[in-house]
């Protein structure tokens, strides 16, 4: 299977809005489906279902909503 993840350091960087993120990911629009953090030895994962896939891991990986605080 190909690794087709991306760093987390580019959802973090403050003043990275969604057109940066799409050049960054190489993405014309953000899309509907699921996505994964995971431990480097898979210990602990995480599973979101979501309708704009990068503007959530975004959110979740500032730590902007209350439940994504719990997770990280």
């Amino acid at each position: 299977m190909k690794n087709r993840g991306y760093p987390v350091k580019v959802f973090f960087r403050k003043g990275n809005g969604i057109k940066t993120l799409l050049n960054e990911t190489g993405r014309f629009y953000d899309f509907k489906g699921l996505f994964v953090f995971s431990t480097n030895d898979h210990s602990h994962s995480f599973v979101k279902e979501s309708d704009t896939v990068l503007q959530d891991i975004q959110k979740t990986v500032r730590g902007d909503r209350a439940q994504d605080r719990e997770f990280l």
